[in-house]
């Protein structure tokens, strides 16, 4: 599956890329639409998220990608109900994932294990799902604002934009 979405992200970088999208094939979805709690294992740990799939998902369209990161003493569920993000976004075909960061912190380094962990998810999810990985986004909340802008700076190979809320 890592393979599949590697090679959807190296046509979506090519000048070519629509015909060679093409080629590639997409996933029906495995999940019911709507905002659901999975877990996904990385480094060695099940860690958890919500993934925010629209009622009219098309396996055979690809649809941006959301990535929302709640912050510092909060976690998935509150970031998702607060935000509305995952029902935002579904009105325009947008797929959100909004992982929890461990004890409820996302690290602050910017190769650091969360960073690699927002990665793996972003591609485990783009490799089950008909994702546009020209149009993944990621979004913070205070803490995760700074995660988000590290991440998405860190791979801008991966990212098109990320919108950063911080409360003063």
């Amino acid at each position: 599956m890592k393979r599949l979405a590697k090679q959807r992200l190296q046509a979506a970088r090519s000048a070519s890329w629509p015909d060679t999208w093409r080629k590639l094939s997409c996933w029906p979805a495995k999940d019911a639409p709507g905002d659901v709690a999975l877990t996904f294992a990385f480094d060695g740990a099940e860690r958890t998220y919500r993934l925010g799939i629209p009622t009219g998902y098309d396996p055979d369209t690809p649809a941006p990608l959301a990535l929302n990161l709640h912050g510092a003493g909060s976690n998935a569920f509150q970031a998702s109900t607060y935000s509305d993000l995952p029902a935002r976004a579904a009105e325009f075909g947008v797929i959100t994932v909004t992982p929890d960061a461990i004890e409820g912190r996302w690290d602050l380094g910017p190769a650091d294990p969360d960073d690699a962990f927002l990665v793996a998810l972003v591609t485990d999810v783009a490799a089950h799902y008909c994702v546009d990985l020209t149009r993944v986004h990621a979004v913070g909340m205070s803490l995760g604002a700074w995660r988000a802008g590290a991440t998405a700076c860190r791979h801008s190979d991966l990212f098109a934009s990320a919108v950063l809320v911080t409360v003063e």
